[in-house]
């Protein structure tokens, strides 16, 4: 959509050579998006937790992603613990969360008016696997969310990658977007900043 609107769509016809790979516990909704998006090579997993999507991918489709993003929700139902979203940066060259909820204690879990359980992951475990594995993670200050899924949660948008140049590259395209949409209304400028630093900036936020 930013290339369509932004870029006069000059990479639409790359972007559909693209390879996805789409994941819902619906086979309904799967189905849906393959008709929708008829025109792109798509491959889809029914996988229910982020770590059985990653062994269905690798041992069905590809060895490794070159992009793998979450949305809020999404991961909250697909998450159970840190290491999982550690597990997503081993094998994909960038991870992009949209409003991940982390918890400033430990992991949580709590159920949702639908009756369905949610994860909500500790900050600190994230930082310590990230670490571990020598990846970085920043996250971008705009459209944070506090205490929606407990005290002590926050929802925040977060990139991970095991290469600092990927990720350099990433937030520039990004602020090109942003700075170009800043006329709409919701729409954050924001900063990113490491993720181990989160904690300090809550604390002065």
């Amino acid at each position: 959509m930013c290339d369509k609107v932004y870029n006069g769509g000059k990479n639409l016809e790359k972007i559909k050579e693209f390879h996805y790979v789409g994941s819902d516990l619906s086979q309904l909704m799967n189905d849906g998006a393959k008709a929708l998006h008829h025109n792109f090579h798509m491959d889809f997993s029914t996988a229910p937790t982020i770590v059985e999507l990653f062994k269905d991918i690798r041992a069905r489709i590809v060895p490794r992603l070159a992009l793998f993003y979450g949305l809020s929700v999404s991961i909250r139902y697909a998450v159970r613990q840190a290491n999982d979203l550690v597990e997503a940066a081993k094998y994909s060259d960038l991870c992009v969360y949209n409003r991940l909820s982390l918890s400033l204690e430990d992991d949580k879990n709590l159920v949702y008016g639908t009756g369905k359980t949610v994860y909500v992951i500790s900050l600190d475990k994230l930082i310590q696997g990230v670490q571990k594995i020598g990846a970085s993670a920043r996250f971008c200050t705009a459209n944070m969310q506090h205490d929606r899924d407990g005290q002590n949660t926050v929802r925040v948008s977060c990139i991970i990658s095991e290469n600092n140049d990927l990720l350099d590259r990433f937030i520039n395209v990004y602020r090109e977007c942003i700075e170009k949409s800043l006329s709409v209304a919701g729409v954050e400028q924001g900063e990113w900043r490491d993720l181990a630093d989160l904690s300090r900036y809550l604390g002065k936020w």
